[in-house]
C-alpha cells in the first residue's frame, strides 16, 4: 500500500462513524417527534367520532349556523 493510506483510511473511516451515530441519534428523535404529531392527530379525530356518536345517542340537536 502507499504510504499513510492505512492512516488516512482509519481517520476517514471514525470520523464516518462519529457522523454515523450523531444521525442515527437524531433521527430517532426525530422519528419519535413526527410519532407523537401523528397519534395527537388521530387521537383528535378519535375524539371528534366519539363525542359525535355519544350526541347522537343521547339525542342532542346542536343548531349549527
Amino acid at each position: 500500500m502507499l504510504d499513510g493510506e492505512d492512516y488516512e483510511h482509519k481517520k476517514y473511516f471514525s470520523l464516518l462513524q462519529d457522523a454515523a451515530n450523531k444521525t442515527m441519534k437524531y433521527d430517532l428523535g426525530v422519528g419519535i417527534a413526527i410519532g407523537f404529531l401523528w397519534a395527537a392527530s388521530l387521537w383528535s379525530y378519535a375524539l371528534g367520532f366519539w363525542y359525535g356518536a355519544k350526541l347522537i345517542a343521547d339525542q342532542v340537536s346542536i343548531i349549527l349556523i
